[in-house]
């Protein structure tokens, strides 16, 4: 028999284990020194020899049908050891697969990985997104619309927090430092005017961080400590400031009742309209049915004050909602208020979503 190797391809899960077997005549061995490795592929236990030569050692005779140098892919084996495997069988369950095919299987398998790497890059982007959402502390409703999302977390009367793009937002903190410990520090602060439910001076100087932006009335700046009245922005009513990739735009917010008037007059205090990327959330602050917010377009969601005798009662609170009508509308600054009577007044044919939230459990 001529001199050669015989190289079985074993598919096995899929997956191609080359085992080199060694056919070596002892006399040509002798003669010629160690043979070149060759390949062949076996199909259905059945051994080719090269075209013209027999194995007749082996039983099969034949010839080979595919025979060209490769490199040794595992130590030969003994022909006893082959005859030992055959009388076991296992030599029965090997297919053969051309060299063609076993090339172009290599090839495609060579292509796994980078898909597989977009695929493990897509998902890392979803879970360090997801992971950025919940990095800022923020719970609460989260309302998707103009493929923006806005987190609305409340804290406590007329404090709240909000998220938006991977940045968080505070209107009015007040309460100490301890109430926002599980949050992330502010990029944005909103405070609407001075009384002491919405204007907090050593909660400010505990929560603005070196890198956070500070909006609030002329009347409120003047009072601010004075490490934050530099870096303060103040916005008058009709003014707007631009920053972080939103636009705050500064309305009025003041009393309209003859009696209550001493408690936030025209022209001192602010309410805010955020846009942001496309949404336009609404901020009342301390007001009532006033001019200016009636005739507010475009709401996407609205924070309206509810409560006597500084502000609205339920009655005037839901006539203004149904005028303006913002699509998503939460009562705050609401303690004592019936808040389902509001719910009930505003109706359902407004296209109105009425959200009645704890604002009183922290």
């Amino acid at each position: 028999m001529a001199p050669g190797r015989l190289t079985l391809a074993a598919l096995n899960n899929g997956e191609d284990f080359m085992r080199t077997l060694s056919t070596r005549n002892n006399d040509r061995k002798a003669q010629d020194g160690p043979a070149l490795p060759r390949i062949c592929f076996v199909r259905g236990g059945r051994r080719h020899a090269p075209r013209g030569t027999t194995n007749n050692e082996n039983g099969t005779g034949g010839g080979w049908r595919e025979a060209f140098g490769v490199r040794e892919l595992a130590p030969a084996f003994s022909p006893q050891w082959v005859q030992k495997r055959r009388q076991a069988g296992a030599l029965q369950t090997l297919r053969a697969v051309r060299a063609e095919e076993h090339f172009r299987v290599k090839k495609a398998l060579n292509r796994r990985p980078p898909r597989l790497a977009a695929g493990l890059a897509a998902a890392l982007l979803v879970a360090s997104t997801s992971l950025l959402a919940a990095g800022n502390g923020l719970t609460g409703d989260r309302i998707t619309a103009k493929e923006v999302e806005l987190i609305v977390h409340p804290i406590n009367h007329a404090t709240l927090a909000l998220g938006w793009q991977g940045k968080t937002v505070y209107v009015d903190p007040v309460g100490g430092a301890q109430r926002f410990a599980d949050l992330a520090a502010p990029d944005l602060v909103l405070v609407t005017h001075l009384h002491g439910d919405h204007f907090d001076p050593a909660t400010l100087k505990a929560v603005v961080g070196e890198k956070t932006a500070l909006i609030a009335p002329p009347t409120v700046v003047e009072q601010l400590p004075a490490e934050l009245r530099s870096r303060a922005t103040s916005l008058a009513n009709g003014q707007s400031k631009e920053l972080l990739g939103l636009k705050v735009e500064a309305v009025p917010a003041y009393n309209l009742t003859p009696e209550r008037s001493q408690f936030h007059p025209k022209g001192r205090d602010n309410g805010y309209v955020l846009n942001m990327g496309g949404l336009r959330v609404y901020l009342s602050g301390d007001t009532e049915a006033i001019p200016e917010m009636l005739a507010l377009k475009n709401i996407d969601v609205a924070f309206l004050c509810v409560n006597l005798p500084y502000t609205m009662d339920v009655e005037q609170a839901a006539r203004a909602a149904r005028e303006f009508r913002p699509k998503i509308l939460y009562p705050y600054h609401c303690r004592g208020s019936d808040l389902e009577k509001l719910k009930q007044l505003i109706g359902d044919k407004e296209g109105i979503e009425v959200r009645l939230r704890d604002w009183y459990k922290r």
